[in-house]
């Protein structure tokens, strides 16, 4: 155990430093490390240790073209891993990976962390006791300038601005991503089996990101609230993406909520989901940019419920929108105080079976249901054409 001082100064780190258990190491001031060691990573943690205050900068990182790849800026340890350890006040401000934590990553704080990691910003993996990251910020217009649009450009295409995998219920409060191809990705664990599992994410704007959602696994309840997702009709030569939604695995349905939450600036369907899905005091909106046929929600998957509450979804006028569409046989819609509007090309629900529950709706817009053509009754039901 042990605590490392550094006095404010700009410091060159020719080789990577691993925080053995226990010892903290914090700035005091302005500290920058200079980071020039393109084989290990800047720091290693081990379990119980505490790095505070510090700036790292990459002096010969290029700033146009395709990143050089240096390892991650703050690595766990393969062998001790970093559990009950603190990340605070930590600036990455052009590192290629930021904070990549992958062994017994059990009780970490992360907090007050900003920058614009080129390829990947935060992963972690193999945490099985909850992890808090608090107040994370990364974004391409904290450096200025710094870089070229064909940097940006290839960022918007490869790059990742938060990963999980393995993690048991990981609290995140306070996030701004912008200018990625991916904002927030969940997947399947690598070390250790699982997946997310009883997530929570709070305040996140995810803006400018070519797919803010990428849910390929998840397990146990997934929750975000008061959160922004917003993609592109095209930034910098790139197209947007939708955001898909899935479970852990394809006969295993789980369920993800939303709860005052925005999509917003959809060129494509703004949702595909073969998952579970709640949505409360929502609202889908400006979607479709080409004048194709998308849809806010569509369905993916057989057997899972899409449950809208309290949301408004709003298509672009002159557009061939649809609000949902479902053609499984056995997946079902339950639609209560929702307003679908401007779908006047396509439908405000378009469903192959007859398994849509309506209690309240506000919608000009026709209904496709199981084999059947609808026109709303205001303000409930419907009625049938």
């Amino acid at each position: 155990d042990g605590i490392c001082i550094i006095p404010e100064g700009s410091y060159t780190i020719t080789r990577g430093i691993t925080l053995k258990h226990g010892c903290k190491l914090i700035g005091q001031g302005n500290v920058v490390f200079n980071v020039t060691d393109l084989n290990n990573s800047a720091i290693t943690i081990e379990d119980y240790t505490t790095i505070e205050n510090i700036n790292f900068y990459y002096p010969n990182q290029v700033t146009s073209g395709i990143p050089t790849p240096y390892p991650a800026t703050i690595k766990s340890s393969d062998e001790k891993g970093c559990a009950y350890s603190r990340i605070k006040d930590i600036n990455l401000k052009n590192s290629y990976i930021g904070i990549y934590l992958n062994t017994a990553v059990h009780k970490v704080d992360i907090k007050d962390i900003i920058g614009y990691p080129l390829y990947l910003g935060l992963y972690i993996d193999s945490s099985l006791d909850v992890v808090r990251v608090q107040n994370v910020h990364f974004n391409n217009n904290i450096n200025g300038n710094l870089y070229r649009d064909d940097m940006i450009k290839w960022v918007l295409e490869n790059s990742t601005a938060i990963k999980l995998r393995r993690c048991d219920n990981l609290q995140m409060d306070n996030t701004l991503v912008y200018g990625y191809s991916i904002g927030l990705h969940l997947l399947a664990g690598e070390n250790i089996g699982g997946c997310c599992s009883m997530l929570q994410c709070s305040n996140m704007l995810i803006d400018i990101t070519r797919q803010p959602l990428l849910i390929e696994n998840v397990q146990d309840g997934t929750f975000f609230n008061n959160c922004y997702f917003v993609s592109f009709d095209d930034y910098k030569g790139v197209s947007g993406r939708p955001n898909i939604i899935n479970g852990y695995v394809p006969d295993l349905i789980t369920d993800v909520y939303f709860n005052n939450c925005c999509f917003k600036n959809y060129f494509d369907d703004t949702i595909l989901c073969a998952n579970n899905i709640h949505f409360n005091n929502c609202c889908i909106t400006d979607y479709n940019k080409l004048n194709q046929l998308y849809n806010a929600i569509k369905v993916t998957g057989d057997n899972i419920i899409i449950n809208i509450s309290n949301t408004t979804i709003n298509g672009k006028n002159n557009g061939e929108v649809r609000g949902i569409l479902n053609t499984y046989e056995n997946s079902k819609i339950y639609i209560n105080n929702t307003v679908i509007k401007n779908c006047d090309s396509g439908r405000a629900i378009h469903s192959d079976n007859e398994n849509v529950y309506i209690s309240s709706i506000n919608t000009k817009n026709m209904m496709y249901i199981g084999g059947k053509m609808y026109k709303p009754a205001f303000p409930m039901g419907i009625t049938n054409a």
